[in-house]
């Protein structure tokens, strides 16, 4: 799956743990699917109004394709998947979005319509944060309290709000790896094939592991990134840098290349006895990002030529 898309096809699939890319120069249905689509930009543009957050609210119509009438009718049944991780709170609807624990607020706080707490059917959390307060009514009801504490926790940042999948809070795991294959009944030596010490789970492999760790260590300096060990960690450490607009999208493309040759590397010694330095995964890893930066080119020479001079910089000081 390209980095920072949402399959329409595949509406059971778990979090995408990278934030969706903004393109078309608006919120892209990107933020909701298919990130860089044609169709995507259009129905974003004509039937969304240039507002994936519209999604929520707009009714099937006619005159929309069969495609895009049945993922409006499902999406009672996806919202719980689809949180909103809020950054400036600018595209955060109050009303619509799935942006708090708590889901819908309108079934949370019981409220038929927006005129007892006086916000209105689009107001974003932008709009009601001003002055460093929250302008909302005071609590009359628990849920209303309940509403107000987690506000309370809310920090608005200078990010933009980003569209993430989700099921039940986590993530699914479907590696195959040797402890989920003795957990079937299947009989296989648990040790992890990179470090041939621990017993070889996701997260020893990402990055508990002495070997994986070496090399996303390494990836992660080259970035300029203090790099968390525990994969939970790693997850959130992706979900909340702060390494600037370059520099954060330098970190993801190594992360997800380093998982992707770690597995890779995995899966030879399983498969073919053939057995890969530390030094020689790194050097994969690093055609791929070069390449990878390569094909940007044609679409943004700009942001190419800086990631790639980002990325060349930190080779020298390796």
């Amino acid at each position: 799956m390209p980095m920072g898309t949402l399959p329409v096809r595949y509406l059971g699939v778990p979090l995408q743990l990278l934030p969706v890319e903004r393109k078309f120069g608006g919120s892209s249905l990107g933020q909701g699917s298919l990130s860089g689509s044609v169709w995507v930009a259009w129905f974003t543009r004509e039937k969304l109004n240039g507002n994936v957050s519209n999604f929520w609210t707009v009714k099937p119509h006619r005159d929309n394709s069969w495609l895009a009438n049945k993922m409006i009718k499902i999406r009672e049944d996806i919202y719980l998947w689809i949180k909103l991780r809020i950054g400036n709170g600018t595209r955060c609807r109050f009303w619509s979005d799935n942006w708090s624990p708590f889901g819908n607020l309108r079934q949370f706080l019981k409220e038929p319509g927006n005129s007892r707490l006086g916000i209105s059917e689009k107001a974003t959390l932008a709009s009601l944060f001003r002055s460093n307060s929250w302008r909302i009514p005071p609590a009359r009801s628990d849920s209303q309290v309940s509403l107000h504490i987690h506000l309370t926790t809310v920090i608005l940042n200078d990010r933009e709000d980003v569209y993430e999948w989700e099921m039940d809070g986590k993530t699914i795991c479907k590696c195959p790896t040797r402890d989920r294959l003795l957990s079937w009944g299947l009989q296989t030596d648990a040790n992890c094939l990179l470090c041939n010490t621990g017993t070889e789970s996701r997260d020893h492999l990402l990055f508990e592991c002495p070997t994986s760790w070496s090399v996303w260590n390494i990836q992660a300096t080259r970035c300029n990134l203090q790099a968390a060990r525990g994969w939970t960690d790693s997850l959130n450490q992706m979900q909340s840098l702060s390494l600037g607009k370059l520099g954060n999208r330098l970190a993801r493309l190594a992360w997800q290349a380093s998982i992707y040759w770690l597995w890779h590397e995995r899966n030879e010694r399983l498969h073919r006895q053939i057995f890969c330095s530390v030094d020689s995964i790194n050097a994969k890893i690093d055609r791929q990002i070069r390449n990878r930066i390569a094909s940007l080119r044609d679409g943004n020479p700009n942001q190419a030529s800086n990631l790639l001079q980002l990325w060349l910089s930190t080779e020298v000081a390796r």
